[in-house]
């Protein structure tokens, strides 16, 4: 058929009918790409070199073949990879009903030109449906405009795949990378040769967020070990000292997956194209038969909600240990777990810790158990501390003491707290808090510890500390004041904090040696010798 065949051609607002089969290979593409982006090899361009080249499955990848292509130690469950795969299912057909709009209108912009030159009219309405398709950069035999929207869109995916995966596990700085040949753009040069890098939570970040413009192939890489920028002489020689020259192209460059959940939507210039081909109520259709179309303040009820049984598993989990009073409560369920984890590998190796240890969760939570009896105490030791003193006296000392257990016991810059007290009563809350002011967000872990001490596991590891220094005396040991370098004299809260640094530094760098390793094997040696 001719467009000689059909003059309507050149006044319709008509746009090509769904091609599903097109829609779901997409949507596989999509899928992958963003799944690629997750996974943590990071020092390398996987998205370029891959290029998903690849023959593609007929039906959308099972949850097996997910998780095998994510790779080793992805945290992500069925239902997220569901939940995924559905908004790019809507990402493949929203770009695809776009590109058939756009379709039309570049045959529409091919057909005006040729009127207004008044030349080539004939020949043009004599191409075929083929020719006209490729002139427009549709066709099969030159569809460069299709595969611009192909790779821009899983590039984009991809790329949001990185995000994902580094606010899952954040690393200490990001690098952009990208491929330094004929076809690579003046911009990407400008900020891959030498790489941009900049601390992870750098606001930079924030609009240089690839892909940068059409085509892109540049993406970002994350440093998770502090010695590849020691190696590079320190932050002053491995970060860039300024921030980039170039801007990336219009609509491109945005972080996508700041605050809201909406890297997979329409973009405002794509919901203005879509209103102009008439593709509103197909969107909205779509939206609603994925399950898309919940409210702000429905997702946030039902993220709640997940969150909430997620801290319960966490909770019972706790409990599933051994230990009787567990309350997570204002914690982040990610924080909770690993927390378990790594106190559960204490246990495993140091059994005797399980009996230091009646309660873990939020500090507050734990305040909460504790102050009834705190509060007797304060009462007897102001009675038995000040006798004859009037009630209205007595009452002010009793607050004065209230306000010293308070300030000793909630430290705002303490990410998590020991309390083992002499007091029978009170030792059955005995344990290790989190202070609910850090234990929101995982990333907290990698910035506030002391150096070489990294991560929960870092925070855990020093609260375990503490807890050997209860169980060994460590602080009053004479081998262990001399290996510190203090004496009996020496302020026994500045001797506990060193016993407890250095053992988490051990901990984390088991095969260092120096004081950390020289303190660390007293401790094991002695609990050995005392425990077995």
């Amino acid at each position: 058929m001719t467009a000689s065949a059909d003059p309507s051609i050149l006044n319709s607002n008509y746009v090509l009918p769904p091609d599903y089969d097109v829609m779901t290979e997409t949507a596989e593409v999509f899928t992958r790409a963003l799944l690629l982006g997750m996974t943590p090899e990071t020092n390398q361009n996987n998205f370029a070199q891959t290029e998903f080249a690849e023959p593609l499955p007929e039906e959308f990848l099972p949850y097996e073949e997910a998780v095998a292509y994510m790779s080793k130690r992805l945290p992500v469950d069925k239902e997220t990879y569901y939940a995924l795969s559905d908004k790019m299912r809507y990402r493949a057909f929203t770009v695809s009903r776009l590109a058939d709009g756009d379709a039309v209108r570049n045959v529409q912009g091919m057909i005006t030109n040729a009127m207004e030159q008044g030349t080539g009219m004939n020949e043009f309405l004599q191409m075929t449906e083929g020719q006209l398709a490729d002139a427009a950069g549709m066709g099969k035999g030159a569809g460069w405009y299709y595969e611009t929207v192909y790779r821009t869109n899983t590039s984009t995916a991809y790329n949001v795949g990185r995000a994902i995966g580094f606010e899952e596990v954040p690393p200490i700085a990001l690098e952009l990378i990208g491929i330094d040949d004929d076809r690579q753009t003046e911009l990407c040069h400008s900020l891959t040769s030498p790489p941009f890098r900049r601390p992870y939570d750098d606001p930079v970040w924030d609009t240089m967020w690839p892909p940068f413009h059409f085509n892109c192939r540049t993406t970002i890489r994350a440093i998770y070990d502090q010695s590849e920028i020691d190696d590079a002489g320190g932050e002053e020689k491995f970060y860039s000292s300024s921030n980039p020259d170039y801007k990336p192209a219009e609509g491109f460059g945005k972080y996508p997956i700041e605050k809201s959940d909406s890297w997979w939507d329409l973009t405002d210039a794509m919901q203005d194209r879509a209103q102009a081909f008439g593709l509103d109520v197909e969107f909205m259709s779509a939206r609603e038969s994925l399950g898309l179309n919940e409210s702000a303040a429905e997702s946030n009820r039902i993220i709640d909600e997940v969150e909430k049984a997620a801290r319960k598993d966490a909770e019972d989990v706790a409990r599933g240990m051994g230990i009787e009073y567990v309350d997570y409560s204002d914690i982040d369920s990610r924080v909770a777990n690993e927390w378990n984890l790594h106190i559960a590998e204490n246990f495993k190796e140091f059994s005797e810790l399980k009996n230091m240890v009646n309660f873990v969760g939020s500090t507050e939570m734990q305040n909460e158990l504790i102050e009834p009896r705190l509060s007797i105490i304060r009462i007897i030791k102001a009675y038995k501390e000040n006798p004859g003193k009037s009630k209205t006296e007595m009452i002010s000392i009793i607050e004065q003491y209230r306000i010293a257990d308070f300030s000793k016991l909630n430290d705002p810059k303490r990410i998590a707290r020991t309390f083992y007290p002499d007091d029978e009563i009170l030792k059955k809350f005995a344990g290790i808090g989190i202070n609910p002011n850090y234990g929101h967000d995982t990333s907290i872990f990698l910035k506030s510890l002391p150096e070489g001490v990294v991560g929960i596991k870092g925070a855990v590891d020093h609260e375990v500390g503490h807890l050997f220094d209860h169980l060994l005396d460590l602080h009053n040991n004479t081998e262990v004041q001399k290996m510190l370098g203090v004496s009996s004299r020496t302020d026994a809260l500045i001797v506990k904090e060193k016993i407890a640094n250095l053992w988490a530094y051990h901990r984390s760098n088991p095969l260092e040696n120096g004081l950390p390793y020289e303190l660390g094997s007293f401790i094991i040696n002695l609990y050995r010798k005392l425990y077995g």
